[in-house]
């Protein structure tokens, strides 16, 4: 029988799911970040917007103060008087515009609710004025940086005096100097910066990275750039850092987000999906593992088992350990063992069959056929598929049959309606393996029934049929008759498959004439042929040929031998 291309099955029931698998995970994984991300993303550009507006609005409280110290230095009399003041000048006139200048910086505390206070100081009257709420340290922290010779002034910055910060700018035009300072508390509320809901800490900072975050570990981690992230650790926590610098000189708005923050935000049902995905990527070899234990494993067994056999070490059996319960896969191998035990049980038991001495030979022909026809029937249980186990039952029978009429041969002749059964069961049995592609007739003659013939001989002409004539196309027939022709028992098999080729009707019928072996033809007909002369003591006609309708045709002209009445 021609041996079948080979395709292992474990590609398609374990390979090919477990790939969609993997893919399907990798999508939901590869989604559930492009989720969070996005979501992410959504949020934080949310809270850089509102730090936008924020910084909008502080831009517009600085720009006012700055413009109004550019009215005073443009256009305030008293600036101009006191800027030019000589010892010559009234003392009367000098105090009007003292009064005034104070008047000034008492309107510009006043116009704007976060100014804390201000402060004027002519250099060349030594003069010194201040107006709004302030207390000691404050004014000391002023004076004291008059006196300081580097430039630091016009410009915003965070100052520290005693543990309270300030938002303050110290100007500087010839000999005049000026500012205000504005609590970085009360600028936080103004900006609703502690009450707009963000995610994380809003912080001011200027350039020399002060800041109102009041730890000294984050000096020298703030940028100064648009959108500016950075990943920054404080303590035992990691930050994700945004800023946005405002317009004014110096002054930057950031926040910081704690990195579990992110997480928290994101809702439940998406956490869920995103955790799924994640704990079944690391099911997946414990998936492959289980697959490989319940079905490739077994497949494999199988296979192995199927190869020794058909190597000839007809003694293996396949493994099968005790379990409570037992699955399709242990039931088939469970089947296969004993099948093997009931045909190594019938080989042993045909071994042991006796006959007479002389017919030693007989006996070496015969048992060639039985090793080849269980092997091709093995082979037609292998090709069936793992969810056919109905069929492997049904095949099972029709061996059972099959094998019980070869145990019972004990004798050398068999009647011909048992020796036809047989050979429809055969039939039977191949029938399951080509389905369609061919049909048969297996008809005797009723004064034929009780007459005897050599056993296995109808098969081995019948297995030639299978072997060859199914190849054409189409369906079909074979046929197994027996009759009565001129006081003889004829035997014909014959088939509408394409018949014998030139070449090989010639060799036949060179055999049949010359009895010389041909190693070209094989053992089957050549073997049949012997027994037949044995048994018969060369009383036996064989004729083959081809039909004019097509096919092959084997007869068989035997001595009519009478069974028991």
């Amino acid at each position: 029988m021609e041996e079948k291309q080979f395709q292992s099955i474990v590609k398609r029931v374990v390979l090919v799911p477990l790939t969609v698998l993997v893919l399907v995970l990798a999508v939901t994984v590869v989604s559930c970040l492009f989720s969070f991300f996005n979501m992410q993303q959504q949020m934080v550009e949310s809270n850089i917007n509102s730090l936008r507006i924020s910084a909008s609005q502080l831009d517009a409280l600085l720009s006012q103060i700055d413009h109004a110290f550019l009215e005073y230095w443009n256009s305030n009399e008293s600036y101009s008087f006191l800027k030019n003041y000589s010892e010559d000048t009234p003392k009367e006139v000098s105090l009007i515009h003292e009064a005034d200048a104070i008047t000034w910086i008492q309107n510009l505390a006043n116009s704007h609710m976060e100014v804390q206070g201000g402060f004027a100081y002519y250099k060349n009257m030594d003069l010194f004025l201040m107006r709004g709420i302030s207390n000691f340290s404050v004014n000391k922290y002023i004076r004291d940086r008059l006196s300081w010779e580097q430039d630091c002034y016009n410009h915003w910055e965070l100052v520290e005096i005693e543990g309270a910060l300030y938002l303050m700018n110290l100007k500087n035009y010839n000999d005049f100097y000026g500012g205000v300072w504005i609590p970085a508390g009360k600028l936080e509320e103004r900006l609703s910066l502690t009450t707009m809901g963000y995610l994380g800490t809003v912080y001011l900072a200027d350039n020399a990275n002060h800041n109102t975050l009041g730890n000294e570990e984050m000096n020298g981690l703030l940028e100064n750039e648009e959108r500016r992230v950075t990943k920054l650790q404080a303590g035992n926590n990691d930050f994700y850092n945004y800023t946005v610098p405002a317009e004014s000189d110096g002054i930057v708005l950031g926040i910081l987000i704690p990195r579990e923050t992110m997480f928290s935000m994101i809702p439940l049902a998406d956490k869920i999906i995103f955790l799924v995905a994640f704990l079944s990527v690391f099911l997946v070899p414990v998936t492959v593992m289980w697959l490989k234990k319940k079905i490739a494993n077994p497949m494999r067994d199988i296979d192995f088992a199927m190869k020794l056999i058909g190597e000839g070490n007809m003694d293996y059996r396949i493994p099968l350990s005790e379990k409570r319960y037992y699955d399709e896969f242990d039931r088939l191998i469970m089947a296969f063992n004993r099948m093997m035990e009931d045909l190594n049980e019938l080989e042993f038991k045909l071994y042991k069959t006796k006959i007479k001495e002389q017919r030693t030979e007989l006996k070496y022909i015969s048992q060639q056929i039985r090793p080849h026809f269980m092997l091709n029937a093995l082979n037609i249980i292998y090709t069936y598929e793992e969810n056919e186990f109905p069929l492997v039952k049904k095949m099972v029978l029709y061996l059972t049959g099959y094998f019980r009429y070869i145990v019972n041969l004990k004798v050398d002749f068999v009647e011909v309606e048992k020796e036809l059964r047989h050979v429809e069961n055969y039939l039977n049995i191949q029938k399951e393996r080509y389905q369609d592609r061919f049909e048969f007739f297996v008809e005797w003659e009723i004064q034929t029934e009780r007459l005897l013939i050599p056993p296995l001989i109808i098969q081995t002409f019948v297995e030639n049929c299978i072997k060859y004539a199914i190849k054409h196309e189409g369906t079909v027939f074979i046929y197994a008759l027996a009759s009565i022709e001129k006081d003889r028992l004829k035997l014909m098999v014959a088939d509408t498959g394409p018949g014998f080729s030139k070449q090989a009707l010639e060799q036949i019928r060179q055999f049949i004439k010359t009895r010389e072996i041909r190693e070209e033809l094989g053992v089957g007909i050549q073997n049949a042929i012997e027994r037949l002369d044995i048994l018969y003591e060369g009383q036996v006609e064989v004729t083959v040929r081809n039909a004019l309708s097509g096919g092959a045709v084997v007869e068989l002209y035997l001595p009519m031998l009478p069974g028991a009445m």
